[in-house]
């Protein structure tokens, strides 16, 4: 296997906990975006090529659009559900390990249609464009395929669940919603445009209002399909222990990412949840950069979302 096919074939991990002598789990945890991409770039140098005059902008880039964090959280989350179930259920953690969401989003829908933009600024497209995607087509279509086999790895990982079983998406965001201004966010593929896309998502004359956890339960305007008991757990363990919570704010479930797509195709089965980076960083930090990351505030909260899923399981209430 040569180095760039291993991030086609094997483009998610799997780690199992608790009773893993059951054939399906009864709890998935998801964390698509909190890859190293150390090995990446290696592997592609094509993309670090443009930036070698300014490799703090790219570093700071990829950094931003990591979920720095979330790996940890859902990680603990595993092992606090080991302890509250007394290893009696088997967790599923399905994560992302190399293949850096500033390249490859694993929580886009495959499309290829670059024309398509959407008004509110996010990215639609699962390839972005920290590089020139005219330049080298050859790499728009080697990822484009790992995309796919990222997203089937996960359909089946969801598939495998147990029917009473439970998913968690684990991701973590930036702490103020960005302020509109009359100037499209461009993330690349120039140097130029790749720092002014992260002053704009940084720098507090940017930043808006002040983001709560966000609980994803619907598309707008439309019923409920994340599974209400365990919304509901959740957001009561959360505000009782001083965290704020907001159902689909500031995101719901959108068209153009694989999560609702994972939510409508296992209605009642789990929820998305986004924590502020601020929740589980030493010194509140407002982005992704460079948070230091505070484990007791993590253990706290991978402790109520451990409680939060278990006491959604029914087997888990006898």
């Amino acid at each position: 296997m040569s180095s760039r096919e291993q991030f086609l074939l094997n483009p998610v991990k799997k780690e199992t906990y608790g009773d893993i002598g059951k054939d399906n789990p009864d709890v998935l945890l998801l964390c698509p975006h909190d890859a190293d991409s150390k090995k990446f770039l290696k592997v592609y140098p094509e993309i670090v090529e443009p930036y070698q005059d300014n490799p703090k902008v790219l570093d700071d880039f990829f950094q931003l659009e990591r979920d720095i964090g979330s790996y940890q959280l859902a990680l603990q989350t595993a092992k606090e559900l080991i302890k509250i179930s007394r290893a009696k259920l088997r967790i599923d953690l399905i994560y992302v390990a190399e293949i850096p969401r500033a390249v490859i989003d694993a929580n886009r829908v495959p499309h290829e249609d670059e024309s398509v933009t959407n008004p509110s600024g996010v990215h639609i497209s699962p390839i972005r464009k920290v590089f020139d995607h005219a330049t080298h087509p050859e790499l728009v279509k080697e990822f484009h395929a790992i995309h796919r086999s990222m997203i089937k790895k996960i359909r089946t990982a969801l598939k495998s669940l147990l029917p009473h079983g439970v998913f968690f998406d684990v991701h973590c965001m930036n702490d103020h919603d960005p302020l509109k201004t009359d100037t499209a966010i461009k993330e690349g593929p120039s140097p130029k445009q790749l720092e002014e896309y992260i002053r704009r998502l940084t720098l507090a004359e940017f930043q808006g209002r002040k983001r709560s956890v966000n609980i994803l339960t619907r598309f707008v305007d439309q019923p409920i399909i994340a599974n209400e008991i365990l919304v509901g757990n959740l957001e009561s363990a959360l505000n009782n222990s001083g965290i704020t919570t907001e159902r689909d704010h500031p995101y719901s479930y959108l068209d153009f990412s694989m999560c609702s797509h994972y939510a409508l195709e296992n209605p009642n089965k789990g929820t998305t949840v986004d924590f502020p980076i601020r929740e589980i960083s030493e010194d509140g930090q407002a982005d992704n950069v460079s948070p230091k990351l505070d484990n007791s505030k993590i253990k706290k909260i991978a402790r109520i979302n451990a409680e939060s899923i278990y006491y959604t399981i029914p087997i888990a209430k006898n």
